[in-house]
């Protein structure tokens, strides 16, 4: 049950309205039992107050005029669940009673204000004496009082949302409507003072640009794993405090920038009513759309929509790069990023260029690249020599297979040279050892099997091997999780990093380059997909690398603006001598005429049905729409959206490989 035996177990409550529960929720809690040693031995359960309330209209005119205030936002989800059909939906009700057959039943009756609600003495007495070490708040509404004290480590709960940048709801909307690059979440331990709690897990998810439903699910999703990481960084607390556990080597430690280890284990404190440090908050409360917020919102998003359909139909994009040349040998003392004066180099028409390897051997320079044809859709390897003026020559082709390469990454071991290509189509990574360098390989070995990684990274730290490797867990190509792996030779076996992933965020999580080192400091080159994929590079110093502990911050940040028509760059890496980056531009497709407009895809299925749908319900909502207050909105509430979740993207069967060689 527990997946490593160095916890201690906990004792877990859940604080439920319901046994009936999301999808989200079964999958977290089936995760948590899977994969750490901890026990579910109480629920609480709510019992609201049983008073009949408000009669609710029963015919279908009686409800819109009850909810005539949400007409447009309920128009709208239909619409984008037409629209945007998922498969994999998080929030499916389904019944967890099965998962909680050993657990006790503790049920409560809160005391119930506007937003808040507060446990009787015996409900708090029982729980107590379940002896929790964590409560997990899945129900119920703002907690206040002695209920935020039933359990040792606290109450931990939810927060589907960046609580700096939206506060409130619902979840994954108005960062939409409201063109957020990201959107986040995160776990935290709850306080009396709103979204201020110690942070246990977060991450960020790129946006979706133009559906609420797909957003909200692939966030949910995104999340869904913070339960049982956070729980099993507390097992691992806990032994540790009691065992006084050593640390491992390797090690890379720094007292610097300290607060952006967002992955240290989670220390055995108990819960705190003061945040631990200064909070600010400088924007409104979030609440449900009523009619007359959303008509511009849905405007601007519907002119978004089809002003990039049109784009891309009149425009297309080429990778090509750029690179900086001195002296062969000269070692840079710092990195120095300012592309507007370096040399480009073109590809073909039909062709572009991207993740450039420089590589040393001896004295003959070699420049690794991907070449992808637009045509079929696939990547090759290409290499050309460095010449001594630090001029590449003309590339040829290395690696050509059947299935997408890209990402060369080269190295050697043992007086061989090595090279890895990405290929996560394959899910594995593969080595492949040069026959004949540069342009003969074979295929040597395939390791950590049974996932899509992308980009592994290798390099070497206190003699150990450290392999860095992105994954997608949206499967929408955003790649928002790095994992990190341990061994004694470059071909494993794999030992993975206590917290892994290690970054959960779209802006930092994919490598972009070799990791390098200025002096005693290390520093890692990273992918920013948040508004596009490949949109702008960062370079992260990696502060702390042991097998407990990881954490690193942003020290540059290159954005695409140094020349007319850039929409990206994702890839950084030098030699001595030599810097060598890749860039994105837009430029118009050669024949475009109306009849192709006319007949894309985005005319015919999307602007005609999209205004049926739409209009007669908007005219409704002008009708019925009133000046009556809505309810305010709980930002600490669990909300689940109607909205249609991301679908898992099946991947196909491999292809078998075949050896590649130099023309």
């Amino acid at each position: 049950m527990g997946h490593d035996g160095a916890g201690r177990p906990l004792r877990v409550g859940l604080l439920l309205d319901s046994y009936v529960q999301p999808q989200w929720v079964r999958s977290a809690l089936e995760r948590l039992q899977r994969e750490t040693s901890s026990r579910i031995v109480a629920v609480a359960l709510n019992q609201p107050d049983a008073s009949p309330g408000t009669p609710r209209a029963t015919s279908r005119v009686g409800r819109w005029v009850a909810n005539r205030h949400a007409l447009l936002r309920a128009a709208h989800a239909r619409l984008d669940a037409w629209k945007f059909p998922v498969s994999n939906s998080p929030f499916l009700p389904v019944d967890i009673a099965p998962l909680l057959d050993s657990a006790t039943t503790v049920p409560v009756r809160p005391r119930r204000t506007q937003y808040s609600d507060y446990f009787p003495d015996d409900a708090l007495a029982m729980l107590r004496a379940c002896d929790l070490d964590v409560a997990i708040r899945l129900g119920f509404r703002i907690l206040r009082g002695e209920a935020l004290q039933i359990a040792r480590f606290g109450v931990w709960s939810y927060h589907h949302g960046d609580k700096d940048l939206k506060r409130g709801g619902p979840p994954a909307f108005w960062e939409v409507f409201e063109q957020e690059p990201t959107t986040g979440a995160m776990l935290q331990v709850l306080s009396e003072q709103l979204d201020d709690g110690r942070i246990l897990a977060q991450g960020w998810v790129r946006t979706d640009r133009f559906s609420t439903g797909r957003n909200a699910a692939q966030l949910y999703w995104m999340a869904e794993p913070f339960l049982a990481r956070a729980i099993a960084a507390q097992e691992r607390a806990t032994a540790a405090a009691l065992s006084a556990e050593p640390t491992v080597q390797p090690t890379i430690e720094s007292t610097t920038d300290a607060t952006t280890d967002a992955t240290t284990d989670a220390t055995m404190q108990p819960p705190t009513s003061s945040p631990a440090a200064a909070s600010t908050y400088s924007r409104r409360l979030y609440r449900p759309a009523r009619n007359a917020e959303l008509y511009r919102p849905l405007a601007g998003l519907a002119s978004r929509y089809v002003a990039r359909h049109l784009a891309h139909t009149v425009r297309e994009e080429q990778w090509f790069l750029a690179y900086d040349a001195g002296p062969p040998g000269q070692a840079d003392a710092a990195v120095h990023l300012a592309p507007y004066r370096y040399k480009t180099m073109e590809p073909p028409p039909g062709f572009s260029w991207a993740d450039p390897f420089p590589y040393e051997r001896g004295a003959q320079r070699i420049l690794f690249l991907e070449e992808y044809r637009h045509g079929d859709g696939r990547g090759r390897i290409l290499a050309a020599e460095i010449g001594a003026n630090g001029a590449p020559g003309t590339p040829s082709p290395v690696l050509d297979l059947p299935y997408h390469l890209a990402y060369p990454f080269a190295f050697s071991y043992k007086g061989e040279e090595f090279l890895i290509p990405e290929c996560g189509t394959r899910n594995a990574v593969e080595v492949w050892r040069a026959r004949s360098f540069p342009g003969d390989w074979t295929l040597e070995h395939s390791m950590l099997e049974g996932a899509p990684w992308v980009d592994a990274t290798l390099f070497t730290l206190d003699g150990q091997w450290i392999l860095q490797a992105g994954l997608d867990t949206s499967a929408k190509g955003h790649w928002d999780e790095l994992y990190v792996f341990f061994s004694d030779s470059p071909f494993g076996p794999w030992r993975p990093h206590r917290r892994n992933p290690v970054v959960v965020d779209v802006r930092s999580a994919r490598p972009a380059g070799r990791v390098f080192r200025i002096g005693e400091r290390l520093f890692r080159p990273a992918q920013d997909g948040s508004n596009s994929y490949g949109s702008s590079l960062r370079i992260q110093e990696i502060t702390a690398l042991t097998e407990q502990r990881y954490a690193e911050h942003t020290v540059a940040h290159l954005v695409p603006a140094w020349a007319p028509r850039l929409v990206g760059t994702h890839t950084f890496n030098r030699i001595p001598g030599f810097t060598i980056i890749d860039a994105r531009r837009e430029a118009r497709r050669r024949r475009v005429s109306c009849v192709t407009v006319a007949r894309s895809r985005m005319t015919r299925r999307t602007l005609a049905p999209a205004s049926v749908r739409l209009l007669p319900f908007a005219a409704v909502c002008r009708v019925l729409d009133t000046s009556a207050r809505a309810p305010q909105h709980d930002d600490r509430q669990p909300v689940s959206p109607s909205a249609a979740p991301v679908a898992r993207a099946a991947r196909g069967p491999a292809r078998p490989g075949q050896t590649g060689r130099w023309h």
